[in-house]
């Protein structure tokens, strides 16, 4: 067997992934600790955000900070994740932290996608999503976001996050945004539907 094909075999193996995920988990936990979040409301807000019943969006440059606000806060919906490996390797981490996940793919399997994605919302009225989606373009708000709200009657509410030191992935598509640890996390929550 090849150099190539062992190396393949040891990134597909489910022991590995297994590992590499507890690792990104124990690593994750440490970070978000340090992270101090200053959280803003709008004034459209009766109760508390992570009881509020909703469509909340974010943006993928973003990821981080939106996660850390999520776990800080207390909030226990479903976020949608790709089915990908990559998608996989998230969404088990984002479980390992107690985030709920719903796999789905707009570009794949679309229908089926929307369909778990309202029966979520109708059972938990909350559903966290990428706004500008995986592959951009940046900041732009895909139609699904407001095609969700507008089915299940539920107001849509984006999640804006400032972060005072980061570094910025200027090669990716969207400029992602990775927070220094013992940064502060601004975070202001708007009625946008």
């Amino acid at each position: 067997m090849g150099k190539k094909k062992l190396l393949k075999k040891i990134k597909q193996s489910q022991f590995v992934f297994t590992i590499l995920t507890s690792i990104a988990h124990i690593l994750l936990r440490a970070i978000f600790a340090t992270y101090r979040l200053h959280v803003a409301y709008d004034k459209s807000l009766k109760t508390p955000p992570n009881a509020t019943p909703g469509v909340f969006y974010a943006w993928h440059q973003n990821i981080i900070a939106s996660t850390v606000f999520f776990k800080k806060q207390q909030f226990s919906f479903h976020c949608i994740v790709s089915p990908s490996r990559d998608g996989k390797f998230a969404g088990t981490v984002a479980q390992k932290l107690g985030i709920k996940v719903l796999y789905g793919s707009a570009h794949k399997k679309p229908i089926a996608l929307v369909r778990n994605a309202l029966r979520t919302l109708q059972n938990d009225k909350q559903l966290f999503l990428i706004g500008d989606g995986s592959r951009g373009p940046t900041k732009q708000l895909q139609p699904g976001v407001t095609y969700l709200a507008q089915q299940s009657n539920l107001p849509i509410f984006f999640i804006d996050c400032q972060t005072q030191w980061k570094l910025t992935v200027k090669k990716s598509w969207d400029k992602f945004q990775i927070p220094i640890p013992f940064s502060k996390i601004f975070v202001t929550i708007k009625r946008a539907g």
